[in-house]
């Protein structure tokens, strides 16, 4: 055999030797992080450092580009291998169709066990995103439930006047819009993570290899960081800063019509409690990360870190996501880890988180879906990476009756 087939065998995402070990495979989903606010992309505060310190044994992908510009399109995208236009999910249609054939069915129908976590109710059955996965657990819902919001209180600061569920927000104020379920339960990483090494504990070795998913939702509004994430990267006076910013929903969507512009320094103080929700992400996935390894699954496990989508911090007047395709909203962070099978590294070229779906198959041995296209690779990455702005979500009902002299246009 000639010394350059045993470099490609050695490189090849999936040669024949690759294809027998058939990894477990663990996605976990940052929903609503953004690339450039992790130290492992350049960001001047330490946001991720045990993500920094994991991702030296993988492979990073600097230029990851999601398809989709919020959580419904941008999950199905990633769940089917299609492009938002394709598959239909969308604010008009919050539903992923059945015929579609989805990354847990397809895994699940080639000896697969699949489990899934979500702390966001778009991806649950209201929307039929976790189509395929035989075991889903919710962070509102369930045996879970009482955990995730004792560790959601613990959280909570008694000074947060920025968000309406802190302790010290104004109760008789304007713009209390979101779902009680959202909130209640919504910081669940360490209560994910807790479930998920249950999970793998419990089952039988001999029932061969699992697919398991986590969404966890600290970095989407309204935002709680521990007062130990947001002193690891903040002073005293952007702790302080950013109890007192009035980030509400009410406030932020004003601003993006153009009702009451935050100062740049209610921006930064935004920025620095984003920053600090990432400290936490970072601190649950690092525990995952260990507790794969205490179980002696590192090696024979593929772990994926990714996110479905950004988050606007002021940037072109805009907060929240769905309302562009910015850089901020669709440049994502992608890091796949799977010691001795994909080589470390960073990729500077662009790539499509779609890519996801045809490569874990890929990796596993398992055959791709008829209909699916197998590109945009991300070994071979396409000349074009493309992004959909599709359907955004209409004004939020508090904002629409504080002002009649809304534009209708705006977000037409």
């Amino acid at each position: 055999m000639p010394w350059w087939w045993l470099i490609f065998l050695a490189c090849s995402p999936l040669s024949d030797r690759e294809a027998a070990v058939r990894p477990n495979v663990v996605v976990v989903l940052w929903d609503t992080v953004r690339a450039d606010r992790m130290s492992l992309y350049g960001h001047d505060r330490a946001t991720t450092p045990h993500v920094d310190a994991w991702a030296r044994t993988g492979k990073v992908y600097e230029r990851a580009i999601s398809p989709g510009m919020w959580t419904v399109p941008s999950h199905a995208s990633l769940f089917t291998g299609k492009m938002p236009t394709t598959h239909g999910a969308h604010a008009d249609w919050i539903w992923l169709d059945g015929h579609h054939q989805t990354l847990a069915e397809q895994l699940g129908a080639h000896g697969y066990a699949t489990w899934a976590f979500s702390a966001n109710p778009y991806v649950s059955e209201r929307s039929h995103l976790l189509q395929g996965f035989t075991d889903v657990v919710y962070s509102w819902r369930g045996e879970l439930a009482d955990a995730t919001a004792a560790a959601t209180r613990a959280k909570l600061h008694p000074r947060d006047a920025s968000v309406e569920l802190g302790p010290a927000w104004p109760r008789e104020g304007t713009g209390r819009g979101w779902p009680e379920h959202l909130t209640s339960h919504k910081d669940g990483s360490s209560v994910g993570v807790g479930a998920m090494l249950s999970w793998i504990d419990a089952r039988d070795t001999s029932e061969g290899p699992f697919f398991a998913y986590l969404n966890f939702l600290e970095a989407h509004h309204p935002r709680v960081p521990s007062l130990e994430a947001r002193k690891a990267i903040l002073t005293d006076d952007e702790i302080d800063a950013g109890l007192a910013t009035d980030a509400s929903l009410f406030r932020i969507f004003s601003a993006m019509e153009g009702k009451g512009a935050l100062s740049p320094e209610e921006n930064k103080a935004l920025a620095g409690v984003y920053d600090a929700t990432l400290v936490d992400l970072d601190r649950s996935t690092g525990a995952l990360l260990e507790g794969l390894a205490a179980r002696g699954l590192t090696g024979e496990t593929l772990v994926v870190l990714v996110s479905d989508h950004g988050e606007h911090l002021g940037e072109h007047g805009l907060y929240d996501h769905r309302w562009s395709l910015h850089e901020p909203l669709v440049h994502v962070p992608l890091v796949i880890s799977w010691p001795g099978h994909v080589a470390a590294g960073r990729e500077s070229r662009p790539v499509s988180t779609l890519g996801l779906f045809a490569a874990i198959l890929h990796w596993t041995g398992t055959p791709v879906p008829q209909g699916v296209d197998a590109s945009p690779s991300l070994d071979e990455p396409p000349d074009q990476v493309h992004a959909e702005l599709v359907a955004p979500m209409p004004r939020h009902a508090s904002v629409r009756g504080a002002f009649s002299d809304l534009d209708p246009r705006r977000w037409a």
